[in-house]
């Protein structure tokens, strides 16, 4: 550091030798306490976030709600799977939907003080668009003290252009940012800043964008450069030499009543019918409890048997899951209804006992009357009710969730006193969702929810350890999406269930033997529409069907940082490679495949529901080295055929 020190020094020639050596001792201890002197600290940057512990701290508000103790309804923030350039494991995803005259803004508390003195200059932060054209403001919000003792609230705005190409580090100088009047935020107003936010104001398109490590720093800061990315046009080498096990699943569909009924549309039930048919081999889950009549105080029975025959007529096994109705839709108590379902189900396995495809049963209903709380008389009365549909069909195939959804000792308590040839649970993903939703690669290549839970592997590994030959079941198995009335909003959620679907189907393919999307036909998460048209779900669960089929081999499983998914299968005709991308903008993809005869035929089958409405198939050159371009989020498919296969 620079000091400029003025003094007045004698010439020596005019000074005693005593007096010189005063000077020189004085001016040499000057010296020394300059050089020991602290130096100012060097102005530190404030992290506001960096995501890697998710949202929590921020709030949404907009013209809807209006600062009511609810989420807004225009605009939310979500923790993403996207590769932030800034390092850690996720970002946020900031989603403004379209509005008319309008505001919507997510904000963040701030500590003005705090920036005044760290002496802050400048916000910085990484940030991507989704959209083309579109931009976002970013406002800090002071409350300046008014000479009457209260508070103006004020709001200084920079306006952020969205690049959807890359990723951009931007730093925002807080002299930028003024008011709607011109006035630019000065050192005064700096210790009165309490809010930054992200607002949309006015009339607006959907506007989506990307934030990572928001950082508030001085104007002289010492920049330390985003971490290296990958290369990405490095080839993902993958190997089909090794062999990790075989492909057991079989995605299947749970049939509501008003698909399967008598009286339906004969076009829709056709429609249906054909694409169902497409998936085979496959099953289809029933509920007795969607077949409760009040008014009969009974199930029923009619109805059902149309339904599993509906389903046996179109080549898919059914599976029957016996649940008890809501008690708000039965007026007798559980007890009586808990006859009539033993009663219906002994029924059901007595007419369908000499079927080609005999139903599955899956005892989920609460196996004993609201007295009967002990697990031992739990247990017994389960056994009782597996006693009878054995009773009526020797060769009945029973099984079920047991008395919970995973746990050790219950698990073997209830399947080994039952002798349950499978264990069934469910995997549902509370929604919204959207393509690069962090939650939404966790559920689906661990197939848990939570950490605390236990996944495919873990419950499949267990099984195979206690109670043998018992197959495991996901029988309800999907993403509980809301209803978005803006079409881009329910494009991005039902292209997220296709993904949902092929990665955990793909991940979950070595342990489980049965994967029952929750409906083949709804209007937010079924499989169809409900004209019985094909949504990106079910192509995704075509492709699975149709390129990882129950007994080929499972060749490689990976999964990168970078929102892909590359897993590999051969059957006795090909080698399959599928790459699963979750990113929501142009990705380059090189796949290297090694270990494989050079092919004779090398075919893409592509889901890219941003580019069209179906599964696209084409020729590619004949080399093991292959660059897949994808625009949006999407699944491919490379198919490599050796010569022999022809």
């Amino acid at each position: 550091m620079n000091r400029n020190v003025h003094c007045w020094v004698a010439r020596p020639d005019t000074l005693s030798a005593h007096k010189r050596s005063v000077v020189v001792a004085l001016l040499a201890t000057l010296l020394l306490a300059l050089l020991l002197a602290p130096a100012a600290a060097e102005p530190t940057s404030i992290l506001l976030d960096d995501f890697e512990s998710g949202i929590g701290a921020w709030r949404t508000n907009d013209s809807t709600v209006a600062n009511q103790e609810q989420l807004a309804t225009l605009c939310g923030i979500y923790p993403t799977s996207m590769r932030p350039p800034g390092g850690g494991a996720q970002a946020a995803m900031l989603d403004f939907l379209p509005a008319r005259n309008a505001w919507a803004s997510v904000s963040l508390s701030i500590d003005g003080p705090t920036w005044h003195n760290s002496q802050i200059g400048q916000l910085s932060m990484w940030i991507r668009g989704a959209e083309r054209d579109t931009s976002v403001a970013v406002t800090l919000r002071a409350k300046i003290p008014t000479p009457q003792g209260g508070f103006q609230d004020r709001s200084y705005t920079q306006q952020v252009q969205l690049s959807p190409t890359a990723w951009q580090h931007i730093s925002l100088r807080l002299f930028g940012f003024q008011t709607r009047d011109g006035i630019a935020l000065d050192d005064e107003t700096l210790p009165h800043l309490y809010l930054l936010q992200f607002v949309k104001t006015g009339t607006w398109k959907r506007t989506r964008f990307y934030v990572d490590r928001i950082e508030a720093r001085p104007l002289i800061f010492s920049d330390q450069p985003p971490l290296p990315l990958a290369d990405e046009h490095k080839p993902i080498v993958v190997d089909l030499r090794q062999e990790l096990g075989r492909c057991l699943s079989q995605v299947g569909f749970g049939v509501s009543r008003d698909v399967a009924a008598s009286n339906a549309d004969p076009t829709k039930q056709r429609r249906m019918a054909t694409h169902a048919a497409d998936l085979r081999p496959c099953v289809g889950r029933l509920r007795t409890a969607d077949y409760y009549d009040d008014s009969q105080q009974q199930f029923d029975l009619f109805s059902l048997n149309e339904a599993l025959k509906w389903l046996t007529g179109i080549g898919i096994r059914p599976l029957l899951c016996l649940d008890m109705p809501d008690r708000d839709k039965t007026s007798l108590d559980r007890a009586a209804v808990w006859e009539q379902l033993q009663l219906t189900a002994t029924k059901v396995a007595e007419l369908n006992r000499e079927a080609k495809m005999a139903p599955y049963y899956e005892l989920v209903a609460p196996p004993a009357p609201d007295d009967l709380d002990q697990v031992g008389d739990l247990i017994m009365s389960y056994q009782r009710f597996f006693s009878l549909i054995e009773a009526a069909d020797h060769k009945a195939v029973i099984g079920g969730p047991g008395l919970a959804v995973v746990n050790r000792e219950l698990i073997e308590e209830t399947a080994g006193a039952a002798s349950m040839s499978f264990f069934s649970y469910h995997l549902m993903l509370p929604g919204p969702t959207w393509p690069d939703d962090s939650r939404l690669a966790s559920a689906a290549t661990t197939g848990a929810l939570s950490s605390l839970e236990w996944g495919y592997e873990q419950i499949a590994r267990h099984l195979a350890s206690t109670i043998h030959n018992s197959e495991l079941f996901i029988t309800k198995w999907g993403v509980e999406q809301p209803w978005a009335a803006d079409t881009a909003v329910r494009a991005d959620q039902e292209t997220a269930d296709a993904l949902f679907l092929a990665t955990s189907a793909l991940s979950a393919s070595r342990f489980v033997d049965k994967l029952l999307w929750r409906d083949l036909s709804d209007r937010t998460s079924g499989l169809l529409d409900e004209q019985g048209r094909p949504k990106p779900a079910y192509w995704a669960a075509w492709l699975v069907s149709t390129y990882a089929p129950r007994g080929a081999s499972y060749r490689a499983y990976i999964e990168r940082p970078d929102n892909l998914l590359i897993v590999a299968i051969t059957t006795r005709t090909a080698a399959n490679v599928f790459v699963v991308n979750r990113s929501p903008w142009q990705t380059s993809v090189q796949v290297e495949v090694v270990g494989a005869q050079p092919p004779a035929i090398v075919r893409e089958h592509r889901l890219e529901p941003g580019q069209a409405n179906a599964v696209q198939h084409r020729n590619l050159s004949l080399s093991n080295l292959q660059k897949i371009e994808f625009q949006s989020s999407g699944i491919s498919v490379l198919q490599f055929i050796p010569t022999q296969a022809q």
